[in-house]
């Protein structure tokens, strides 16, 4: 049995145990997307700290759909993603953010 942090918590799947989140770092930099799930267009909400940096859109199985530079804080992006699980990770600096997200079509 593995020991997690204290901010960490397991979730059983099929008798597996698997840590399923963690508490945010306060004053970590932050990013939003909305809506959850999405039809391809969504609201990308970032910190100051975060603009004019670069994200990637990946499927879960690590394929990248997409690239670009963040320019604003609040950004509406669309994608011809076809229907599916995503994360989008934002990196700029030392900082790096990633969200997953659902694209219903």
């Amino acid at each position: 049995h593995q020991a997690f942090s204290q901010d960490c918590f397991l979730a059983r799947y099929n008798g597996i145990a698997a840590p399923v989140g963690v508490n945010e770092v306060h004053g970590a930099p932050r990013m939003a997307l909305y809506p959850e799930p999405s039809n391809g267009s969504f609201t990308l909400a970032v910190d100051d700290a975060l603009s004019g940096g670069r994200y990637t859109i990946a499927d879960l199985g690590g394929r990248a759909f997409a690239e670009g530079t963040v320019q604003r804080t609040l950004t509406e992006q669309r994608f011809d993603l076809p229907s599916g699980a995503y994360l989008i990770t934002l990196v700029k600096d030392n900082a790096r953010v990633s969200r997953r997200f659902t694209v219903v079509r």
